[in-house]
């Protein structure tokens, strides 16, 4: 039985624009879109040292592999999204690209792509039904 856990209850406020009446969400730092683990968690998963992953983190190991095959199959649009915001908006990321190895990024590296990324409009986090 796992101990500690905790249910933490997050707003996410719904947007529209009054122009083109596109609705959008406000999403918390701590989220990733369309994960269910915080986003310090997911960071955690990703390291690329499987034990200390395992130790750190409280996800099961067959979701620690996913959220590794997620990011592997992604981080080519993370990286080229983030190269394209540099560029145009001379925005200083504080990551290294290219993203790989995971453990020479700063302390908060996903947190900053998810921020860049999501706010800019490039990471989709709404879908249609």
């Amino acid at each position: 039985m796992q101990t500690g856990w905790f249910l933490r209850f997050l707003v996410v406020r719904r947007l529209r624009c009054l122009e083109c009446e596109r609705i959008s969400h406000e999403l918390p730092d701590i989220v990733v879109p369309y994960k269910h683990h915080e986003l310090d968690t997911i960071a955690d998963g990703l390291v690329e040292n499987d034990s200390l992953a395992r130790k750190s983190c409280p996800a099961e190991v067959s979701t620690i592999n996913r959220w590794k095959h997620w990011f592997f199959s992604s981080h080519i649009f993370f990286e080229e999204s983030l190269r394209t915001l540099q560029e145009q908006s001379s925005t200083v990321l504080h990551l290294s690209l290219p993203l790989f190895p995971l453990n020479c990024q700063p302390e908060s590296w996903l947190r900053t792509i998810v921020y860049y990324l999501v706010n800019s409009g490039a990471w989709r986090h709404t879908r249609f039904a």
